[in-house]
């Protein structure tokens, strides 16, 4: 039996950029302070959320920060001097009404920026005042409002009376969120300049509150271009636009797959004379699946001499992967409920993979499921047994899909035999209800509901794994139910007992119905036959006298009914045939030592009662709850109220792992939301010379002589290597020694990168049970 758990491809080395800015402070002595002087020139604003990441959005993300021009001025507002992304801010000078706050950024360690910042008293605006200013230069500020105190929802901030959009984007009571990054420009005409900043909480003013401030120096008439951006992007064509501040030009669109920085590029579109504002182009001859990095340069010609101004640098755009589509799929039965496909990935540029599922591989195509940018591999869960599925990749990006690989199918295997638990009764081992009657150990809520008299319960040294037991006086005690209607065919029934009384004569132990009409499991002295089951009016199917057991002996006994041959089980061995059919399976007497004629009460002790049913010619002995000591496996899957199914290669809950994976590695058979939590993980980066497969072992499985735990390892999903056999062989570490809390180890499997053959490994946890 073979167990999925995870294949991991190996990912492609990611392009990594990382930029460094340094903030030189100028002799320029430009100051802020809070001032109410006239506004010297107009601000042209602009607002657009401060993207965060985190859980909760706890972090500022890089690179959001305009950095052309000369820094005159990095202020931490409200705060001491820190470092931020490449920038060094000063401490805080600007002071509003109501002071500083620390809190903004609530439990807040990773930004200072965030946390600090200072706020109006009174619902009164702020107002800031740079001075210092050269007239004829252009200037653009950039004010970081953030709020991310739990029931700020929603808040919005005014510049200059103008609304900007909302500065505190977290959810209700949970802090954090996304920010809001206000950029102003200016052409100056005075040394001083003042803008009002007023925060709202619906249309009610809350005061100003700012937390950081730039402001960037362009001299001479520079031109200034904002907000580059490109959309309508397919696989040869996009569109870009700018817009263009403090002084009109000249504007070429400059682009590359190489950022050039200021050239040279290797094309460019021309858009001539530009006035103050929105500025927008075509590029034009691109190719598919393919980054390309873009920049706008605008020159200012009616200066003396001519100044220039870039875009900010760095941005860049992918193309649509559309005329590529991914190579040589294929699809593999993995099991009878899961099909693994595979493919070979030939982009670029793609952000993740979309499978599709077809019954015929013509039409009826539905989301199979998504895979990560790099990777190589799916597998599709929850199938049918012994059914075909048709298969189709693609690739995507933000500006569309690839090409759809060739179809390829997979038939799921057959089904595996197994069991189905229809009622289990442990017979005290979970608790009992009224007058001690029998619960179902299912979800399927199949307890007594009647009683005669009130059994004894034992604790404890009953039959199958020495659990509790019942104990009945023959006389007047047992326990009977009319809420399940048993099948007549396909069902078996089974219990552990042991009496002192050998003599009694024709007592029921337990079945579906009366000796009459059900299948039953009893004893009778009379004609020497001891332990027996029955079926359909007394026809007894087997039996076995006394003479090889002795009193309190504890025996187990079972009949099943297998595609009309009903069969009498003594200890795990066939002890008589027969074809008669139960002439009323629905007829009352469903019972545990119900008594009655024909039969009488039981006298003895009766444990681990259970009915199953099964496919036709599915069942096998192994599925008897016999002997009487139960594997590790078992053991443990008995645990588990609910758990109807033990098999071991099925995923009972549906989550993904089969149940003896969550053996493994501590997981909850019956519940498919914790299956994330306890899936073993492959690291591809943290080692330069080899991946890491780590998963959590339970020592219960790992010294349970009858099972067998490897990692499989291999370049491609049809030939697999291990670590018991071929590991000392290939190079392949197996580190054990990590104890963890609960009986548990942490297994980390170092596999040497030489072993990766077209650039991906595969890799997945092989668990195999008799």
């Amino acid at each position: 039996m073979l167990v999925r758990v995870v294949r991991f491809p190996i990912p492609k080395n990611p392009m990594i950029r990382v930029s460094k800015i340094q903030c030189h402070a100028l002799g320029l002595a430009a100051s802020l302070a809070v001032m109410s002087l006239a506004t010297a020139a107009e601000i042209s604003w602009a607002g657009a959320p401060y993207l965060t990441s985190g859980g909760y959005g706890q972090n500022l993300n890089t690179g959001q920060l305009a950095t052309s021009g000369t820094l005159i001025r990095a202020e931490n507002v409200g705060g001491g001097a820190t470092s931020f992304d490449g920038i060094d801010f000063t401490a805080g000078a600007i002071t509003f009404s109501g002071g500083s706050f620390g809190g903004f950024h609530d439990g807040g360690a990773n930004t200072s920026l965030a946390r600090t910042g200072v706020y109006g008293n009174g619902g009164a605006p702020g107002t800031v005042t740079l001075t210092g200013l050269t007239s004829g230069n252009a200037y653009r500020i950039q004010a970081l409002v953030y709020d991310g105190r739990g029931g700020e929802t929603g808040r919005t901030v005014s510049f200059d009376g103008v609304n900007q959009g909302q500065y505190a984007n977290g959810i209700t009571n949970v802090t954090w969120g996304n920010g809001l990054l206000v950029k102003g420009t200016f052409l100056a005409d005075a040394a001083t300049q003042n803008f009002t900043i007023e925060a709202f909480s619906g249309a009610s003013s809350v005061g100003a509150q700012l937390n950081a401030l730039l402001v960037h120096e362009f001299a001479n008439g520079t031109p200034v271009l904002e907000n580059a951006s490109v959309a309508s992007i397919t696989a040869t064509t996009a569109q870009a636009s700018v817009n263009l501040t403090s002084v009109a030009g000249t504007v070429t669109l400059y682009w590359d797959t190489v950022d050039q920085g200021t050239g040279p590029w290797a094309q460019s579109n021309p858009l001539g004379s530009q006035a103050i504002g929105p500025v927008s182009g075509a590029l034009s001859g691109l190719a598919g699946d393919t980054r390309y990095f873009y920049r706008f340069l605008a020159v200012n010609t009616l200066a003396d001499p001519d100044t220039e101004g870039w875009s900010t640098g760095g941005t860049s755009f992918a193309t649509a992967p559309s005329g590529k589509a991914p190579a040589n799929p294929s699809a593999t039965a993995f099991s009878a409920t899961e099909i693994n496909i595979a493919w070979t990935d030939v982009f670029d540029t793609e952000t993740g993979f979309i499978i599709e599922r077809s019954p015929d591989g013509i039409g009826s195509w539905t989301l199979a499921g998504n895979a990560p940018a790099n990777a190589q591999f799916f597998s599709d869960g929850d199938r049918l047994p012994a059914s075909t599925y048709h298969y189709r990749v693609f690739a995507q990006n933000g500006a569309g899909l690839s090409d759809p690989s060739a179809v390829v199918s997979a038939t799921t295997n057959p089904a595996t035999p197994g069991i189905r638990v229809e009622a289990r009764y442990r017979m005290g081992d979970d608790g009992q209800g009224t007058g001690n009657r029998p619960l179902d150990s299912t979800t399927n809520a199949r307890s007594f509901t009647g009683n005669v008299g009130n059994a004894t319960l034992s604790p404890n040294g009953g039959g199958y794994a020495n659990d509790a037991y019942y104990t009945f006086n023959g006389t007047d005690q047992g326990y009977f139910g009319t809420n399940y209607d048993a099948p007549e065919n396909n069902i078996g029934i089974e219990v552990w007992v042991r009496t002192s009384d050998f003599a009694q004569t024709n007592h029921h132990v337990f079945g579906t119905g009366s000796t009459q009409n059900g299948i039953n499991i009893g004893y009778d002295a009379g004609d020497s036959r001891g332990w027996f089951g029955a079926v359909a009016g007394q026809a007894f199917i087997g039996a076995v006298g006394t003479a090889n057991y002795t009193t309190h002996e504890w025996i187990h006994l079972a009949v099943v009914r297998d595609a009309g041959v009903s069969t009498f089980y003594v200890n795990g061995v066939a002890s008589g045939t027969a074809a008669n059919v139960p002439f009323d399976a629905t007829a009352t007497h469903f019972a545990v030592n119900a008594g009655g004629a024909p039969g009488g009460y039981f006298g003895g002790d009766v444990a681990e009662a259970r009915i199953f049913s099964f496919d036709p010619g599915q069942f096998q002995i192994s599925h008897l709850l016999y002997p009487g000591t139960p594997s590790p496996y078992d053991s443990w899957a008995e645990s588990f109220i609910g758990l109807s199914d033990p098999s071991a290669d099925l995923d009972f809950d549906g989550g993904s792992l089969a149940t003896v994976i969550e053996w493994v590695t501590g997981g909850d058979p019956t519940d498919g939301s914790d299956d994330a939590d306890v899936t073993p993980t492959f690291d591809t980066t943290t080692s330069p010379t080899h991946f890491l497969f780590t998963f959590r072992r339970s020592d219960a499985a790992a010294s349970d002589a009858g099972t067998t735990i490897v990692v499989e390892y291999g370049s491609n999903l049809s030939t697999w290597r291990n670590t018991a056999v071929h590991g000392v062989t290939d190079g392949v570490v197996t580190d054990d020694t990590t104890v963890l809390a609960g009986g548990f180890r942490q297994v980390t499997v170092s596999i040497p990168r030489s072993l990766a053959a077209n650039g991906a490994l595969f890799a997945r946890l092989k668990v195999t049970r008799p």
